[in-house]
């Protein structure tokens, strides 16, 4: 079983950067990081935004794309154990190329 994205909704996997131990021994907590935005990768793409003229705006992003986004932008989704989050191409904030 496997997830489908649908209609603007992106679905994503964030990379679990962990957490930090500096040269000095002091772990820093994935969670005070001061990193605004967090590497995922796109794992499904829904088909796409309505227009005014009832057609669908087809996504710049995907699926397989390394993208950056917000670290607090989507919603939480627990599929198989495995923690994804849905979203919008607005919450995208850089595709790596």
């Amino acid at each position: 079983m496997a997830l489908q994205a649908i209609g603007n909704k992106i679905i994503i996997l964030k990379e679990d950067e962990g957490d930090v131990v500096k040269e000095s021994g002091i772990i820093v907590p994935d969670v005070v990081k001061q990193v605004d935005a967090e590497k995922a990768k796109v794992i499904s793409v829904g088909t796409g935004s309505p227009t005014e003229s009832a057609n669908r705006q087809e996504p710049v992003v995907k699926e397989g794309q390394t993208v950056y986004v917000n670290r607090f932008a989507g919603q939480k989704i627990k599929f198989d154990g495995v923690e994804y989050v849905a979203l919008t191409e607005e919450d995208i904030l850089a595709i790596e190329v």
